[in-house]
């Protein structure tokens, strides 16, 4: 896939008008998708754009769990840890995203 392909991904994914919340699950539902079909240049790109979007946020901690994974993957591709990583940080934003709604 070519960069700008790449890049009208990325950015058409965060332009949405979803929640930031919805929007990184979507980032990171798109990361395991390409994780699956072996393309770890999209997947970084996903997961540099969720990130991005946590840090903007002001959500560190899942920033940094998100990068632990994108970090993963640049150094030894497809792995089952860096999917693992992307899923914690899925199940960090939904707990977050629970106790908001309780409150």
């Amino acid at each position: 896939m070519d960069e700008l392909k790449l890049s009208l991904l990325v950015t058409s994914t965060l332009s949405r008008t979803l929640a930031i919340h919805e929007q990184v699950c979507q980032l990171l539902k798109g990361a395991r998708l390409y994780t699956a079909k072996g393309s770890d240049e999209l997947r970084l790109a996903l997961l540099v754009a969720a990130r991005e979007a946590l840090r903007e946020q002001g959500h560190p901690a899942e920033a940094a769990t998100i990068e632990a994974s994108r970090l993963t993957v640049a150094q030894f591709g497809n792995t089952a840890d860096a999917s693992g990583a992307a899923k914690a940080a899925a199940r960090l934003l939904a707990a977050r995203k629970n106790r908001k709604k309780r409150s």
